[in-house]
């Protein structure tokens, strides 16, 4: 290995871990999670992969939409990483038959307000999400939001 090559290594890591901690935190999942499938995804990539400029990590859209599926389920489903870890699987095998299947231009279909849009509602979602943490506020903060915004979550909790 050469010496730019553990510098660029060391760089990523030092970019890609601590941002796939806090997904994992929007996501409901302790941060250990975060790290291996960090690293199972580099692995994954380094197997299947093709482009070397390609940047391989978690995404907020993917945390937000894992987390939604995980509040989704009923309480007796079994233990969350577990769960997570299956959905996960599930959603790279599909990626994977749609890349045999040479489906990836179906995304040039989704237009860029539809993208932007689903970037700011998710952005906005993750700042309200946040912010009590941030503040300091009891997590009771989000039945109050639940109960203005009129969510599923609200109703649960009463």
């Amino acid at each position: 290995m050469h010496r730019r090559d553990a510098i660029a290594g060391l760089s990523i890591a030092g970019l890609m871990l601590p941002e796939a901690i806090a997904y994992a935190g929007i996501a409901g999942l302790p941060p250990q999670r975060a790290i291996v499938a960090a690293v199972a995804g580099c692995i994954a990539y380094l197997v299947l992969g093709r482009s070397r400029f390609a940047i391989i990590s978690p995404t907020s859209s993917s945390a937000a939409i894992l987390a939604a599926a995980l509040a989704a389920l009923p309480p007796d489903a079994g233990p969350k990483g577990t769960v997570a870890t299956l959905v996960v699987a599930m959603v790279g095998a599909m990626f994977c038959t749609m890349a045999v299947a040479r489906l990836g231009g179906l995304a040039s279909f989704i237009s860029r307000p539809v993208l932007r849009g689903f970037a700011f509602g998710l952005a906005i979602t993750i700042i309200v999400k946040q912010l009590p943490i941030v503040v300091g506020l009891p997590p009771t903060i989000g039945a109050l939001l639940g109960a203005l915004t009129g969510s599923e979550a609200y109703t649960k909790a009463r």
